[in-house]
């Protein structure tokens, strides 16, 4: 695979940022921790990308993350809430949440597949995926599986931390 150049880079970047402020406004609350602290973390971040003062590689998987953690936390959306951000999304010319999830959705498979969570990142994808009541239900074998795996990470970490 290519590398992008930093152009297609910043490009993807304000794409991401749109996105994300979409999600931003839906999900964080005005009165929220999140917003008191950091009021503006879009703006800024757009005349990063527009400056160039930091990597498009780097702010593009700081806005990735943030998108992620934002998805993590819809699990108990209901059907009809997520039909409508998804139509919020679909008509900003972005993925739908629905798509997103099932990304996450696909990270939880191969962590199954490898039979381990390698770092606190899959960890809160494995930890929403086990809360979320919403959709994509887990079978009983599944659900075991994730359980004993959470429980090995958080023994690790433990023992890591000593």
């Amino acid at each position: 695979m290519s590398r992008r150049s930093r152009k297609e880079l910043k490009k993807e970047c304000l794409r991401r940022l749109r996105a994300l402020e979409i999600l931003w406004d839906e999900f964080v609350p005005a009165d929220s921790l999140a917003r008191s602290v950091d009021p503006g973390p879009i703006v800024r971040t757009e005349a990063d990308i527009e400056s160039g003062s930091l990597p498009p590689g780097s702010i593009l998987c700081g806005i990735n993350k943030a998108i992620g953690y934002i998805v993590e936390g819809t699990s108990d959306l209901t059907a009809d809430d997520l039909r409508g951000v998804d139509a919020k999304l679909r008509d900003a010319g972005h993925e739908t949440l629905s798509q997103m999830r099932s990304e996450h959705w696909k990270k939880v498979q191969q962590i199954m597949t490898q039979r381990r969570i390698d770092d606190e990142a899959d960890y809160r994808i494995v930890m929403a995926k086990l809360n979320d009541v919403s959709t994509g239900r887990l079978t009983d074998d599944q659900r075991k599986l994730l359980g004993e795996l959470v429980v090995e990470f958080e023994i690790r970490s433990i023992g890591a931390s000593d």
